[in-house]
């Protein structure tokens, strides 16, 4: 079994990004486990990439 795990501060979580300027990570998360593996931690990106790109039904390429 795979799952996912977002942690984050609910007194300090806000969107920062605009229509203008939309390359903005929101505030407030703490850390991001994609299957097990640390993407995010204390508020740093890792170089880690464990995910998977999910295609709905009917997806043509």
């Amino acid at each position: 079994m795979k799952a996912d795990l977002v942690v984050f501060d609910p007194m300090r979580i806000r969107d920062v990004a605009t229509y203008e300027d939309p390359h903005h990570f929101s505030e407030g998360i703490i850390d991001v486990i994609v299957n097990g593996i640390p993407v995010l931690k204390e508020e740093q990106m890792t170089d880690a990439l464990p995910g998977r790109v999910l295609r709905g039904r009917g997806y043509r390429e």
